[in-house]
């Protein structure tokens, strides 16, 4: 959804009551007008996704806005906060920034994280320890596609060092859980 569109939310609905979509994805620093995850802007659809009870899924790393700043997850972390109920994940990893992702995931439950291709920078053992630990239910697979190739992602995924328990989660259960699927 492009948050600048005054018929966003009008879009929302119709895409989650007549066609099943089970989620929101958002590019706010790569609109017009360049908005951090908590410019009060967003905080409609935000509104929006709380009724419908879907995730909101933001696009946020190096590359997400006009300079590095808006990869920052500080911004979703007050987004978290103002909008407990609802379901946030962080799409990219906020790559960079991977500890600092992970506070915020780990000091609100209702913001998951998906590194997708960032999973092969550096940084990507620090996702696979906190999914080890405090985030196995948090961190969500993805490809990455087109920028992996599906099948390789995959075999990437599963050979990076996460316990045997964790590993469905993250690669099915969490996202089937979060989705209703």
């Amino acid at each position: 959804v492009d948050p600048s569109e005054p018929d966003a939310l009008s879009q929302i609905e119709q895409a989650v009551r007549e066609w099943g979509f089970r989620g929101v994805a958002i590019d706010p620093g790569l609109g017009i007008q360049p908005m951090y995850p908590d410019d009060r802007r967003l905080f409609p659809i935000y509104d929006t996704c709380v009724q419908l009870e879907v995730p909101v899924l933001i696009k946020i790393s190096h590359q997400m806005g006009p300079d590095i700043t808006y990869g920052h997850p500080l911004y979703l972390g007050r987004a978290a906060s103002a909008f407990p109920k609802l379901l946030m994940v962080i799409v990219h990893g906020a790559w960079p920034y991977v500890r600092e992702a992970i506070a915020v995931a780990q000091r609100h439950k209702n913001v998951y994280l998906q590194p997708d291709f960032y999973m092969t920078f550096p940084g990507k053992l620090e996702y696979v320890e906190a999914a080890n630990t405090f985030l196995q239910d948090r961190l969500l697979y993805a490809s990455g596609y087109p920028v992996l190739p599906v099948g390789g992602m995959l075999r990437y995924f599963k050979a990076l060092p996460f316990s045997p328990e964790v590993l469905p989660k993250v690669l099915f259960e969490n996202a089937a859980r979060l989705l209703k699927l």
